[in-house]
């Protein structure tokens, strides 16, 4: 029987949200693994901010991913961000990360646009049986 040369190929079992992946050496023609690398979970995947004050512009928080060594995944290489429409009104948005290449599964994350509030107090007057309260007016148009 003629031996056969090893033929090494690359496998990859993708990283999820919550377990490590691993991409392995491998021979198709034995199974014997080269070499092992590790894929770390995307362990922490946080908005730019969650919370935004309302003042007619679009809304766009960026995104940071880190696995669970701490290193920071590459946006368009380890994951690709969709944003919900609008963005510019008061309420609540979604922003859905999937993650591709050595990575699989989908997150998705919320971010608020809340109104604007007073600026601050212009002033108080007390007296025996009231308060009475100034402030700059902000004006929300929605």
């Amino acid at each position: 029987v003629a031996k056969k040369a090893h033929t090494y190929k690359s496998v990859t079992t993708k990283a999820t949200l919550t377990k490590n992946g691993k991409v392995e050496n491998k021979c198709s023609v034995c199974g014997n693994v080269k070499s092992t690398t590790t894929v770390y979970y995307p362990k922490t995947i946080k908005l730019s901010a969650t919370s935004y004050v309302y003042n007619g512009k679009k809304k766009t928080p960026s995104v940071t991913v880190k696995d669970s060594k701490g290193k920071a995944l590459k946006k368009d290489t380890d994951y690709t961000v969709t944003y919900s429409s609008g963005r510019k009104s008061i309420g609540k948005y979604t922003v859905t990360v999937k993650f591709k290449g050595n990575y699989g599964g989908t997150e998705k994350l919320t971010f608020t646009i809340v109104p604007a509030i007073a600026a601050g107090l212009k002033g108080t007057t007390v007296s025996d049986s009231s308060v009475k309260l100034t402030w700059k007016v902000v004006y929300i148009t929605v």
